[in-house]
């Protein structure tokens, strides 16, 4: 029964996918801030949320394939999740973070990797194309986001800036620093101390400087693609050029003078 409402969905949104990813991503990133934890809309959000990125993938890829692969995945990154949130006392040890936190990351990058091939494969600019583009960009933030958010878990003090060495960091702190990381902006409030986080955070500086590149490329070239479709076929007086077309094709085989004649045989033929 779920899967015919995921199915019917799909068919539905089946033209604008990303579009509505892009939205409910915006959507919830603007929520959360103000919906703290004490709002009564605030679990809710939530929980809407963690489903709505468990049935994503399936959601753009629509094959039940990925959706056996990303669910088991999916729900066991979200309860690591929701544990490092709600219960960081219960959930502080070493292979707990590594363990929760790889399941998360995996199921970030296959979420990432759907949405890219989706995208990937339109022809033409479009809204879908510029959403897929968009979605993708903030997914590598949230991906790099619980990347920072676990290796702070694992080891504390690897990000200054955040209080004391022994102060977890939120998700919060880390989703903010990743947007200021990605987009080259630093204001320069948290900053990496350890050399994990300073390595991750040079690529991802330098994934969203060529992201951003290859997104404006792949967006130009689609449109002059569009373009150029769109000149060839464009029936502005088709009859005369391909008259003319066909006239100096005859002349040139036939020579000059083969209009004459056949306008002379054409004579002799209707006298008889």
């Amino acid at each position: 029964m779920l899967l015919g409402k995921i199915r019917l969905d799909a068919a539905l949104f089946g033209r604008y996918k990303c579009t509505f990813l892009t939205v409910m991503f915006i959507l919830f990133f603007a929520a959360n801030p103000v919906l703290d934890e004490e709002h009564c809309l605030h679990g809710p959000l939530i929980i809407v949320y963690y489903l709505f990125l468990v049935l994503a993938p399936y959601f753009i890829t629509s094959r039940i394939k990925v959706l056996a692969i990303t669910l088991p995945f999916g729900i066991a990154g979200i309860i690591g999740k929701a544990l490092f949130d709600y219960s960081p006392l219960v959930a502080n040890t070493f292979a707990f973070d590594c363990f929760f936190g790889s399941l998360l990351i995996f199921f970030d990058l296959v979420l990432i990797t759907c949405v890219v091939g989706y995208t990937c494969s339109m022809k033409k600019i479009s809204l879908e194309a510029v959403s897929g583009s968009i979605i993708t960009y903030f997914m590598i933030a949230f991906c790099f986001a619980d990347i920072f958010f676990i290796i702070n878990r694992m080891s504390p003090g690897a990000f200054a800036g955040i209080g004391d060495t022994e102060t977890m960091a939120s998700f919060r702190d880390m989703l903010y620093f990743s947007f200021t990381t990605i987009t080259t902006l630093g204001y320069g409030d948290i900053l990496p101390r350890s050399e994990i986080a300073k390595r991750l955070v040079c690529i991802e500086v330098v994934t969203g400087v060529l992201f951003v590149a290859v997104f404006i490329g792949r967006i130009i070239a689609l449109f002059t693609s569009y373009q150029m479709q769109r000149g060839l076929k464009r029936p502005v007086n088709k009859r005369i050029s391909t008259y003319k077309v066909r006239h100096r094709a005859i002349r040139s085989i036939k020579g000059p003078g083969f209009a004459v004649r056949s306008r002379k045989k054409k004579s002799m033929f209707n006298v008889e």
